[in-house]
Order: C-alpha cells, then structure tokens, then sequence
C-alpha cells in the first residue's frame, strides 16, 4: 500500500508487509485502525497504529537535540484534560511527558517506595546509553545465600546467521551463570555433557559458591532446565540485575536456570540478540543433553519478548529440525516496539517504565528504538511479536503470561492473547494494581512471590510427561492483589472492555487527536473512539 503523505486513518483491516525474517505477517485484526505513515515518521508500509499524531508538535525537524531534549521532560500541569503526548506535523519523534507518580492506594509503603525509586532510575538512564551502561555493570540484586551461582560461557553457532546479520556476527561466546537454588547439593549446576572446551566455567561475579569446575555436572534426576532471559528494553540489564527473581524461580520451578548476557543495543541491532539466544537454547540441547521437552524458556520484559522471538524463529523454521522447547514463561512481555497500545501512554503515572528512549546520538525520527536499524523493522513478528498470529497447524507450546494491571504493556499483552492467539493454550494471568514486572520486588511483595510460585508451578507442570500429569489448558483469570489472592475468570469481552477504557482515558487526556481506534468485543463490530 503506498503511503500518502499524510496519515490517513480507516478502519478495514490491512495486511503488513512481510518481515525481514520468514516469520509470516498477520492481516490486522478487525476494530483496528490503520494509518499509513507520512514518510516524515518513518513508520514503514502498512504500519498497525491504534494511536495517531504521536509526534513533536510545535517542534521543527531542524531542533537541534538539547531542545528536543528539554521539551520531553517537560512535567505536564495537573489539569485533568493535559495531553500526555503531543500531535502535530512535527518530525514525527514520539514525545515522553514524565507523568507525576501515582502510587496505588493499597501499595505497602516499602513497594511504593521502591517503585519510585526505580522509576527515577529508569527516567534517568533512558535518554543516555553511557548512563544505562553503568547501570549495567554495577547493578547486582541479591541472591540467596543457598542459591548456587556460576559463570560460564556459551559459544554462539557460527552456523546460525539470520537474516540482516554477517557471518563474524555469529561467532564469539556469550556470557552467562547457572543459577540453582539446590539446598544441600554440591556441583549441581552445569552442564551434563560440556567439556571445557565449550563451557569454561569461571568464579561468578559475585555470591560465587565454592565448588570446583572440576564438579560441574547436572544431576540426572533433574531432567527440566529453564533458559532466562533478562529484560531491560533491550539496551541494559543483564543475568546480575535479575538475580532476586531467577533464584526464586528455581527455586519454585525445582529447576536449574542458565541466565544469559545477550548482547545489547545499540552496540549491537536486531537480529544479534534473538541469534545470542538461539545459541543458547540449542548449546542446552546439544551440549547438555536437555531434549526440547525439559526446556522452558523464561524471560521478563524485552526478555519476554525475545522468548516469544525463539518460539516463532524455531516454528518458521522448524525444518531445520531444531525442536521446540516444553513452553515459555513470560513475565510481562514487551510484545509490541511500535506502542500502539493505550495503556502504555495511560499508565505512565504508575508504572515506572518511561514511554521511549531518546540518547539523541542515536534515536531520530527514522530510528525511534535501540534495538532497531530503522522504523520499518518494528513491526517484525521478530522484533514485535504483537504482530504475529497462531498457526493451529503448526503452534506453539502451551504459554504463561503474567501482566500488571497498572503497567504500560498490559493492553498489548491482552489483545494477542485474546485475538492473535484466541485458540493458543496459554494461560494469561493479570494482577490486580500491579506494575511492569513487580516479581522484581518479591522481597517486599507478597503477591510478587505468589506470582513467581505460579511460574515454578508451570514450569514443573509442562515438563511432566509422567501419566495422570495435570499439564496446561487455556486460562484467562485476574488475581486481586492481597492475600488470600482470589482468582476470577478474565473473558476477552472484559479484556476489550479494559482496553477500551484506556483508550477512552487517553483520548480524554490528548483532545487535539483526530481519531483512536480501540479493538471491539467482536471483530466484526469495530468500536472507534472519536474525539
């Protein structure tokens, strides 16, 4: 579809162009409206959008960058009908407008706190990479002092060059610990079957135990092993920054996990990491002797993301006869890079995540994240797997997502599961007042440590083959916040209805947008908010 030089919005479902990988694109889901960039946003061709004229208004595309920069932390005033974002024909740059922050009436002191401080630290290190860097490097959360932690690395498959990298792209070692919280046992991390010559095992930064490499072997009565992958938008994080959570989730899973470094933007663009994490998934299978069906991929965030990435890389290509993995435990995926979702612009107030990354040496209206070259990747089920969709022929294991209530990708997360994935075995679970990944803060959370006890239960449940095994079954359910932690069912009728509500807060909040389109309870009746 050729893009007209102006956005012009409808509301008939459009196909996006096929992706640089042989991930196949969706039509877009009907209720949808779809705006065709002007070339000035750098969107690329047929480009789903639920919001329109997210752009620098008043902003001229020569600003230089410490203008642009000033304007995007200006505070909004605390008028009920203040635009969170700003439209205009500008130079097409998203604008971030720090929202004030909002704790939940029914947050513990210590979480409230906590959330705060963590959101400065977000809004601080977001507009600079060397910022997020050291972030990166100094960032160690605790582990438990029973908890077995040791450094190894994995080797990349030099035979697995993706589509947009080189063959020097492909080779190197990627740095990564075992993580096992096996009270009583000695050695139990590792590999079963790797030689040194494939994993060298080194003291671990931090918390090391004191088991000689010699003693590296995986016990063979644990026959299911958690591949972990960090979040942190792509551009920071790393295995130490998780360690409060991936201790506790082998601890409830009963399983080893192998938590990877891999590799980060902007140094390093799509596909580098989904191929860091590939090599990791397959050194399990093949130098550890996991088989595919004790293996469960786990990540948070933009690592949820890149799990979601795995699964569709290996059901594309699934001729290649690689396998895939037991399931995948999801922990508020980032689904969707474009943020064409109310939610991430409605609940800035309570979530700590800042709504873009703008480190001027990198970000333009062309390029409006890290992790991408340009815009038109965005939409790559690889890079967004918002924009992928099942395959009852060829699908994917059985899924658990967990999503706070309150946290910017809650819309997204709902609206794959209901509609990209409406027949899929997952089992999605929404958290009453809670924000973007609130595991990480278990140690002052209860509902945190519930939720990850939930994950360790999955984790055993879809590696248990033995007869009579519960296994997993499609579940939609929101859980209230506070003990004794009820559950009810979540329809997708309810979920469209709490996605239409933040889209409703949204057009509210930024009256100059012409038209915000929010998915329907049944897609064949579109509901369009017109403001």
């Amino acid at each position: 579809m050729a893009s007209p030089s102006t956005p012009v919005a409808t509301t008939t479902p459009t196909t996006s162009p096929a992706p640089a990988a042989s991930v196949a694109v969706p039509a877009t889901p009907a209720g949808v409206t779809t705006t065709a960039p002007s070339a000035a946003g750098g969107g690329g061709p047929g480009r789903r959008t639920l919001l329109r004229g997210f752009t620098t208004a008043g902003i001229p595309g020569g600003a230089d960058a410490r203008e642009r920069r000033s304007m995007s932390r200006r505070r909004p005033t605390r008028s009920a009908t203040a635009p969170a974002l700003h439209s205009g024909e500008g130079d097409g740059m998203l604008v971030d407008i720090k929202d004030r922050f909002e704790a939940h009436p029914r947050w513990n002191p210590v979480f409230a706190s906590a959330v705060r401080v963590l959101r400065a630290t977000f809004y601080a290190a977001k507009d600079s990479t060397a910022m997020a860097n050291a972030f990166t490097a100094v960032g160690v959360l605790p582990s438990s002092p029973v908890a077995r932690i040791r450094k190894l690395r994995v080797p990349r498959r030099e035979d697995l060059v993706l589509d947009g990298m080189s063959a020097e792209d492909a080779k190197g070692v990627i740095v990564a610990e075992w993580v096992d919280f096996a009270r009583g046992r000695r050695g139990s991390v590792s590999a079963s079957s790797a030689s040194t010559s494939t994993a060298v095992v080194e003291a671990a930064d931090s918390q090391a135990e004191d088991v000689a490499p010699s003693a590296a072997a995986s016990p063979q009565a644990d026959r299911r092993v958690v591949l972990y992958l960090h979040g942190g938008a792509y551009f920071f994080g790393s295995r130490k920054t998780h360690r409060s959570m991936t201790w506790r989730i082998s601890k409830y899973a009963k399983a080893p996990l192998l938590v990877v470094d891999y590799r980060l933007s902007p140094k390093s663009v799509f596909p580098l990491a989904l191929q860091d994490a590939l090599s990791s998934y397959l050194y399990l299978v093949n130098q550890c002797g996991y088989k595919p069906s004790e293996i469960v991929l786990s990540g948070d965030s933009a690592g949820g993301g890149l799990c979601f990435a795995v699964l569709l890389w290996l059901r594309e290509n699934a001729a290649r006869g690689f396998g895939m993995p037991a399931g995948a435990a999801l922990l508020s995926p980032w689904m969707d890079l474009t943020h064409s979702m109310a939610s991430f612009h409605v609940h800035g107030s309570h979530d700590y995540l800042p709504a873009v990354a703008g480190d001027p040496k990198f970000i333009s209206a062309s390029r409006r994240h890290y992790y991408v070259t340009d815009n038109s990747q965005l939409t790559n089920p690889l890079v967004s797997p918002f924009f992928s969709k099942e395959d009852p022929s060829n699908p994917l294991p059985p899924l658990y997502i967990h999503a706070g209530e309150l946290e910017r990708l809650r819309d997204e997360i709902m609206y794959a599961v209901g509609h990209n994935y409406p027949t899929s075995t997952i089992e999605l679970e929404v958290y009453e007042g809670m924000v973007h990944v609130f595991p990480l803060f278990s140690m002052v959370l209860k509902v945190g440590d519930v939720a990850l006890q939930h994950i360790g239960d999955y984790i055993r449940r879809v590696t248990d083959k033995s007869p009579g095994a519960a296994g997993c079954r499609r579940r939609l359910v929101f859980i209230e916040m506070e003990a004794p932690f009820r559950e009810r069912e979540l329809t997708v009728a309810e979920m469209d209805r709490m996605i239409e509500q933040t889209s409703a807060k949204l057009a509210v909040r930024s009256p100059s947008q012409s038209s915000i389109a929010v998915p329907a309870s049944s897609p064949s009746e579109p509901v369009a908010v017109s403001v």
